[in-house]
């Protein structure tokens, strides 16, 4: 048996017979080193897990149903190979998803960063200007809803004026002034990072 006809195999058995062995196998095992060599190229990386992740993370997000409920692996014509399709699917997704999720975590990364600083009262750094840009960004981006973006102020603000404060707290503070519940708060601000990141460009 071919190379070619094991992939197709696998994937035959993924899709009709639920088989989640096969599709692991038909990733990672089969077309790994190949998949893994494009998501270093288009991350510009070397970090083995920053590419592990991202592999993952497709294989993970392959395993999800269309809004139709469809599998994603489905519109596969079986009388073409099937590398160059997954090699095509990897690198729509990383477009689309995995850079999207980069940006959403760097820009939580230095939110943490920014609310963790400790200014000495003899330091002679200046952090004013990190927190007038995070600021007036937020301020500018009207992708983001007023109520969504007074939550993320506030909680920036708790961060930055009280450190030691837990995100439990500042999202029980927050519900408690706008009388919602606290993972609604936090659903909140998860969507207004990632509006955020997505107008500030982040850069990796």
């Amino acid at each position: 048996m071919t190379r070619l006809s094991i992939d197709k195999e696998l994937l035959k058995d993924y899709l009709y017979n639920d088989n989640m062995d096969s599709l692991y196998r038909l990733i990672f095992d089969i077309n790994g080193d190949s998949l893994k060599k494009i998501i270093a190229k288009m991350l510009d990386t070397t970090d083995s897990s920053t590419i592990t992740e991202c592999l993952v993370d497709f294989y993970d997000d392959l395993t999800k149903l269309t809004k139709s409920g469809e599998k994603k692996l489905r519109t596969f014509d079986f009388n073409f190979e099937l590398s160059p399709y997954l090699k095509q699917s990897l690198r729509g997704y990383i477009t689309d998803n995995f850079r999207a999720k980069q940006k959403t975590l760097a820009l939580e990364q230095n939110i943490d960063d920014f609310s963790n600083l400790k200014v000495e009262d003899n330091s002679t750094e200046d952090y004013s200007e990190c927190y007038e840009s995070l600021l007036n960004a937020l301020y500018k981006c009207e992708s983001i809803s007023l109520r969504d973006r007074y939550i993320m102020l506030t909680y920036l603000l708790s961060k930055i004026g009280n450190p030691s404060m837990s995100e439990v707290q500042i999202n029980k503070s927050i519900a408690d002034q706008l009388d919602m519940k606290e993972d609604t708060v936090k659903k909140a601000r998860q969507r207004a990072v990632e509006k955020l990141a997505s107008a500030m460009e982040f850069k990796l």
